[in-house]
């Protein structure tokens, strides 16, 4: 005797919603494990920007100083700044490894958001440090080029 068919349906009914729980909890573990990767690679990459802007900074303290004197030049020392920044990425790994796992989306959300902006604002930092060595480099040969007077 086949069984009743409320029976049946109400089984393949379970099955089902338990196969679209499945589905979900794993397509959430997906995306919950992307962003957790896209931190960590943003982190990196903000590192990176971090000892690339440390490293900027020293080149033109030192190309300033190698020119001799400039007026109201105050030496650069990115040592204090760019260690806070590295301490920073370090605390945002240490948060990751105590908490990644059971993040929120939002709260990865959230850290990938800060860490990409923050990454955007040194890159402009060193858009902007660049464009002043520039100028620098450009008064320093014009002043240079003009002819001397000998009163």
């Amino acid at each position: 005797m086949p069984p009743p068919l409320p029976a049946l349906a109400a089984a393949v009914l379970i099955v089902a919603l338990v196969a679209a729980w499945l589905w979900w909890r794993g397509e959430h573990r997906r995306r919950h494990d992307a962003r957790l990767a896209a931190l960590l690679d943003a982190l990196d990459a903000l590192e990176v920007t971090i000892k690339r802007y440390r490293e900027r900074m020293l080149a033109m303290d030192a190309e300033v100083r190698s020119q001799g004197p400039v007026s109201g030049y105050r030496r650069i020392d990115p040592e204090a700044p760019m260690q806070e920044a590295l301490r920073g990425v370090l605390q945002h790994r240490l948060w990751i490894r105590d908490h990644g796992v059971r993040a929120s989306l939002k709260e990865l959300e959230e850290a990938l958001g800060a860490t990409v902006a923050r990454r955007h604002q040194l890159d402009a930092r060193l858009a902007e440090l660049d464009s002043a060595v520039r100028a620098l480099m450009a008064a320093r040969e014009a002043h240079s080029a003009e002819p001397r007077s000998l009163h």
